[in-house]
């Protein structure tokens, strides 16, 4: 009897042990539960907290598109098209009165180039006209200051 009380004490031995295998099994669960556990709270805290961010974002992005599309409204009120088409037109009206001034700036510089040279050549022959007068002028200076003289000392002879 010793012998199978020996023996089951040895079984009893291995069952225990791994009863403490199994124990320490059960432990080493029940603290990576416990981890588990502290991690999915900090988990639910970080997914709120993103959660929060993502809102944010979200209402950020609302806000954004709400504005983006009253701009595009108030962009598509403008008519660029009518409007670059005045602009066009106005600028062509502004070219073509820029020429007129331009080709009526053009006359005026020659008319009175005509003008200036018309004018010379009058100048020049009343210059020539009046060049010589002077000298028929000096002439009869000189024959009357003659005549005068010979006067002068025909009085004076018969005086």
């Amino acid at each position: 009897m010793k012998e199978q009380t020996h023996k089951e004490i040895i079984e009893l031995q291995q069952k225990l042990e791994r009863l403490d295998t199994a124990v320490n099994h059960i432990e080493d669960a029940k603290k990576l539960s416990e981890n588990i556990t502290e991690n999915e709270q900090s988990l639910q805290e970080k997914y709120s907290e993103h959660l929060q961010e993502v809102k944010e974002l979200s209402d950020t992005l609302e806000s954004l598109a709400d504005r983006s599309e009253a701009l595009i409204a108030k962009i598509d009120k403008i008519d660029f098209p009518n409007r670059l088409d005045k602009l066009d037109a106005t600028v062509s009206g502004i070219n073509q009165g820029l020429q007129n001034v331009q080709t009526k700036l053009e006359n005026i510089s020659k008319d009175l180039k005509d003008d200036l040279n018309k004018q010379k050549t009058d100048i020049l022959s009343q210059s020539k006209s009046n060049a010589k007068n002077i000298k028929t002028l000096k002439i009869f200076v000189y024959v009357l200051t003659i005549l005068n003289l010979g006067l002068i000392a025909l009085t004076i002879v018969q005086i």
